[in-house]
C-alpha cells in the first residue's frame, strides 16, 4: 500500500491534470521523466518486505526475487501508464 502514492504521481505525470485525452486544461507532458523513477521506488517499496521477510534461509535468494518483484512491478506499471498515451 505504500507504493500506490508513487503510481499515482506516475500516473499523474505522465499526462497532467486533465489526463492524456487533453480534456480541460490540455495534456501536460513536462513531467514525464519522473514516471520510471517514480514506478522504480514503487516497485522497491513493493519488493522490501520480500526481501525482509524470513520465507527462505538464504537472504541472496530473498534479494534475487525481491529485485524481481521490482522489476516486473516496473516494467508491468510502465506499460500501463505508457499505454494511456
Amino acid at each position: 500500500m505504500v507504493q500506490l502514492p508513487f503510481l499515482w504521481a506516475a500516473a499523474f505525470s505522465m499526462c497532467g491534470v486533465s489526463g492524456c485525452s487533453g480534456g480541460g486544461f490540455g495534456v501536460t507532458d513536462v513531467a514525464r521523466g519522473s514516471v520510471l523513477p517514480l514506478l522504480a521506488v514503487a516497485g522497491f517499496l513493493l519488493a522490501i518486505p520480500v526481501k525482509f521477510t524470513p520465507w527462505h534461509p538464504r537472504w541472496t535468494v530473498r534479494v534475487a526475487v525481491g529485485l524481481g518483484v521490482a522489476l516486473m512491478w516496473l516494467g508491468l506499471n510502465a506499460s500501463w501508464v505508457y499505454s494511456m498515451l
